[in-house]
């Protein structure tokens, strides 16, 4: 059973109530319309399953594997043994990836990096970057190999700030479905590019979508 919500346009919006659910269900529907309960019309089935966003808001260790670091990490929802791991494939050019459960394969690095506790951060280096992940709350920063020159670094994670950086939309368990990171920008810091856009050459400040497909 559904109930009409609204017109707009030549669309229609109705609402329909698909039970209780648990983080990570697997739910699959079929929509049936009718008129007057007569030549009745299908559109299914549908698949999705139950997700949330989470984030990283604290780093509590640290080891390394495989030329990567691997950081042990709190997340907002408040799993304790998620996983994020760093490994640089150049000397100016490292990679993240996340495990919800902490389960699951990393990619190994191309550069060994120095790694090492500085207090209130962890320092991940190369001759080339010098990367400082914050334990808490949670923020990567990325300085020139001087650990002086700021190049780039996400939100204070959490707190009072209810920013959140690295992201991922999960099932709570293994499954990723969307991931975002959230950078600072300088005031002269400007975008431009992500594929053929015409509303506008520079797209900072604006909120859009961006993803690769096969034509």
């Amino acid at each position: 059973q559904s109930d009409w919500q609204n017109n707009s346009g030549n669309n229609s919006y109705w609402e329909a109530s698909l039970g209780t659910t648990a983080l990570g269900d697997a739910i699959t529907y079929t929509v049936h319309l009718t008129a007057n309960g007569t030549d009745e019309k299908t559109q299914g089935p549908f698949n999705f399953h139950v997700a949330v966003w989470d984030y990283a808001v604290k780093a509590t260790s640290y080891t390394k594997t495989d030329k990567s670091t691997r950081f042990q990490i709190t997340t907002k929802a408040g799993a304790t043994n998620a996983v994020l791991s760093i490994g640089f494939t150049g000397n100016d050019v490292y990679r993240v990836q996340v495990s919800p459960s902490g389960h699951g394969s990393f990619a190994a690095g191309a550069v060994d990096a120095a790694v090492s506790d500085q207090g209130s951060y962890y320092k991940v280096s190369t001759n080339a970057l010098s990367l400082r992940i914050n334990k808490d709350p949670f923020k990567i920063e990325v300085y020139k190999a001087d650990n002086a020159t700021i190049i780039a670094s996400e939100y204070d994670s959490g707190g009072t700030s209810g920013n959140k950086n690295i992201s991922w939309l999960s099932d709570g368990k293994d499954a990723i479905y969307d991931a975002e990171d959230h950078f600072s920008a300088a005031a002269d810091e400007h975008f431009y590019g992500y594929g053929q856009r015409y509303e506008s050459f520079d797209m900072r400040g604006k909120q859009f979508e961006n993803y690769i497909y096969n034509e």
